[in-house]
């Protein structure tokens, strides 16, 4: 007896409806999907990342409503547990060791947050997000040559991120040469990066 290809894709349509009834609970947010996965497989790298994500984007939420430092802290602690996890199951996994990075910057942990970058790019040489974070980390540390160089290396892969002509005008800024800061401060402007508005009324007029 012969089943009819319509009558099988439609117990399947039928039975994905039910299982997805099902799981709706788990699916409704990002960090119940990654956890979910996370159950079912522990070696599951990429999810862990997710999941650390999720938390520093909760964490950032907080402190952008000046909330509880208690709370800040919990978030980037589950955030830092699940980036070392995921680096623990895949120790060449370069997106994890850059946002572990960023949490470590947070957290004012800068020289901890330079190693990550540092490895991040060690494993992945076209990964903006770690370049971005080496050249932040290297100005908080006052080294402005390692910072501009992170940021132009930084621009060359991504050069439609008004932050960070806003960034190195403030490099050149602090250097004293303003007419190159004010050069990248009306860069970030035309590129829609309203805060270099300020910079170049106070300093490029």
């Amino acid at each position: 007896l012969k089943v009819p290809l319509t009558v099988i894709y439609s117990i399947v349509i039928v039975v994905f409806i039910v299982l997805s009834y099902y799981r709706i609970d788990v699916w409704n947010n990002s960090n119940s999907l990654f956890t979910d996965v996370i159950e079912k497989n522990d070696r599951a790298y990429i999810a862990y990342n997710n999941r650390g994500l999720t938390y520093y984007e909760k964490a950032d939420s907080v402190i952008k409503l000046g909330g509880d430092k208690a709370i800040i802290n919990e978030y980037f602690s589950k955030a830092l547990n699940d980036y070392n996890k995921s680096i623990e199951i895949n120790a060449g996994f370069a997106m994890a060791l850059s946002n572990r990075g960023n949490v470590k910057g947070m957290l004012r942990d800068i020289e901890g947050a330079v190693k990550d970058f540092e490895a991040a790019v060690k494993y992945n040489d076209k990964l903006e997000s770690a370049y971005l974070g080496l050249g932040n980390a290297n100005s908080m540390l006052g080294k402005t040559s390692d910072a501009l160089k992170y940021y132009n290396i930084y621009i060359k892969i991504n050069p439609n991120n008004g932050g960070v002509y806003y960034n190195l005008g403030n490099t050149y800024l602090n250097l004293n040469n303003r007419d190159i800061a004010c050069q990248n401060y009306r860069k970030a402007l035309d590129l829609g990066f309203i805060d270099a508005e300020m910079m170049v009324d106070k300093y490029c007029i």
